[in-house]
């Protein structure tokens, strides 16, 4: 297995909102919810966040190669979407999620992450918000 993680620049945006900014993961939720309320010119209460990032079709895939899309998150429980379609995500143990992305890769690919806002307790943390990490699995 080889894996490139998902990280450097990243979009977010707060849904019903006209907030958007720029991160660079890996981020902790103080770093994420501050980053937030500077974009807002103010501490501000939200729902959604939409975090966007772009990456290109890794090189190299062989035919029968497996992707999965590997997401860990403490903050509970996500969604996401890769080109605009939905990803079923799995459970992994050690609050993960996993997604087969083999047959939706394109050469450009956008993945978009919904999460909720952190507990109190996730505030003082020193966990990144999210770690995103492409698994190849090669056939042979």
């Amino acid at each position: 297995m080889h894996a490139i993680r998902l990280r450097g620049p990243w979009e977010f945006s707060i849904r019903g909102t006209t907030v958007a900014g720029r991160i660079d993961f890996p981020y902790t939720w103080r770093q994420l919810t501050a980053a937030i309320a500077s974009a807002a010119g103010n501490s501000m209460n939200w729902t959604t966040a939409t975090l966007l990032r772009g990456f290109h079709r890794p090189t190299g895939l062989q035919a029968g190669d497996r992707v999965l899309l590997s997401l860990a998150y403490a903050g509970g429980k996500l969604t996401a979407r890769l080109n605009g379609g939905s990803l079923p995500l799995h459970d992994r143990p050690g609050g993960s999620f996993e997604a087969d992305i083999s047959s939706q890769l394109a050469d450009h690919n956008e993945l978009a992450v919904e999460i909720g806002p952190p507990s109190p307790a996730l505030l003082d943390s020193t966990a990144p918000v999210l770690v995103a990490t492409l698994e190849i699995h090669s056939a042979s």
